[in-house]
């Protein structure tokens, strides 16, 4: 029950974590995140990341074939017998070939252009008790915050 309120509750508030960006700001962002995770080797974080992309993937009617691309490729270091076989689907190789390997493509590279105009929504609580919610930058300061929230 407190699950399906707290669902019914972010689908008026608009607060899922990607439904509000477009595909290239959710892969972009996908991208950067995850690529830090696995330098920190955070494997944990950052299967949980394609989680929450894959939750954005299941809401859109249709992907670009790069954004399907990107997507494998993200994904192939977990699933690596999954991604191979979906990696020689959508580039239309009829044999498999040691060379056309998603293993050997390079890791994609995000788009800072994507990121750098992306808002959050901050709830606004007052004793415990939500009161709004407020449109954040990134490069919005702690004071810029405060002063929006009054």
């Amino acid at each position: 029950m407190r699950k399906e309120r707290l669902s019914q509750f972010n689908k008026q508030n608009g607060l899922g974590l990607y439904y509000q960006y477009t595909e290239k700001e959710n892969i972009n962002k996908a991208i950067k995140n995850i690529t830090s995770m696995l330098n920190e080797f955070k494997l944990n974080t950052a299967v949980s990341e394609i989680m929450i992309l894959m939750n954005f993937v299941k809401t859109q009617a249709d992907l670009s074939k790069d954004t399907w691309k990107k997507l494998i490729l993200i994904v192939a270091p977990f699933m690596p017998f999954v991604a191979e076989e979906l990696w020689q689907e959508i580039n239309g190789f009829s044999e498999w070939k040691k060379e056309n390997s998603v293993h050997l493509q390079s890791w994609p590279k995000f788009d800072d252009s994507f990121l750098s105009n992306m808002t959050y929504k901050v709830s606004v609580q007052v004793n415990g008790k939500l009161r709004g919610l407020i449109d954040v930058n990134k490069d919005e300061t702690e004071d810029q915050i405060k002063q929006k929230a009054m």
